[in-house]
């Protein structure tokens, strides 16, 4: 499909990493429209992001300029702006920060302001959140559809179920190598915390419960899957992740060979492949219950 024939664009400013990536990515990976992704100056992940989208097959599409990444400015949106219009383009602004807190309130009122000087280019500016279904942190009100199911539901991710299965087999080689593959035990526990101060990484006795059941149950193979804002550095200005978590989530990795690749934002194939999730509860307590 050329360009030109793409009558909707979908504008998306990201400010973190691949935490809120599935979160606008089915839309991004729509063949029918075009995107434009702004990426903040200040984002310490943008170059990551940058590379993350230029890779993934199922969104990029440079051969007819489906997709645009652009450093965040008010010159580089108007502009795009304009040739949207030109273009004929309706537009769709995509926000993953909280309108709860002053950053997302501010983008919000930005892309509104904009809205009004391209009445009929803007047609929406839509909140679609950084969690599952709606966090206390998204204010729950803002969106209830789970659109992180999106791709998975449909075949879309770089990863699949069928992948982690095989890091599991591969760590279940390894682990009991001295067994026939037959007879190998096969029961796995995923370990996915959350983060926030009513997660496990900010309470290091779960993380010597959770060590020490290593230690008491061999026969089970482990895997841990940490928060996509874990991996967001201290140095980026809206990271909000303590000293604690960051220690106790070194701890986890190191106990049990590594955490899954923080390329690999959606947990819902780790979900899919384990037998059992440990994880924080009640989910609907947690300031960020978007683990699972």
């Amino acid at each position: 499909m050329a360009e030109g024939e793409r009558r909707v664009s979908f504008f998306v400013p990201l400010h973190c990493n691949v935490a809120q990536l599935e979160h606008t990515a089915p839309f991004i990976a729509d063949q029918r429209a075009t995107a434009t992704l702004f990426v903040y100056k200040w984002n310490t992940a943008g170059d990551a992001m940058r590379r993350h989208f230029e890779q993934d097959a199922a969104i990029s599409s440079s051969s007819d300029r489906r997709l645009t990444l652009l450093e965040f400015s008010i010159e580089a949106v108007v502009d795009q702006l304009r040739r949207a219009a030109a273009a004929k383009q309706r537009v769709v602004v995509l926000l993953t920060a909280s309108t709860n807190y002053s950053f997302g309130g501010r983008q919000r009122q930005f892309f509104e302001s904009l809205r009004g000087m391209f009445a009929g280019v803007i047609v929406d500016v839509f909140a679609v959140g950084h969690c599952m279904f709606g966090c206390q942190s998204c204010g729950i009100r803002e969106h209830n559809y789970p659109i992180f199911f999106t791709r998975f539901i449909n075949n879309q991710l770089p990863y699949s179920t069928s992948d982690v299965r095989g890091q599991l087999e591969s760590k279940r080689a390894a682990q009991f190598s001295a067994i026939a593959a037959a007879v190998r035990p096969s029961f796995s526990v995923l370990i996915a915390p959350s983060v926030g101060p009513l997660s496990f990484l900010s309470n290091p006795l779960i993380i010597d419960a959770l060590i020490d059941a290593k230690q008491f149950m061999p026969e089970i193979v482990w895997l841990v899957k940490l928060h996509g804002f874990v991996w967001l550095d201290d140095k980026h200005p809206l990271s909000s992740i303590s000293g604690l978590e960051r220690q106790q989530a070194a701890r986890l990795a190191a106990a049990f060979g590594g955490a899954a690749d923080q390329e690999h934002g959606n947990i819902l194939p780790y979900l899919d492949a384990c037998d059992v999730v440990c994880t924080p509860s009640p989910l609907s307590s947690c300031p960020w219950p978007d683990v699972v």
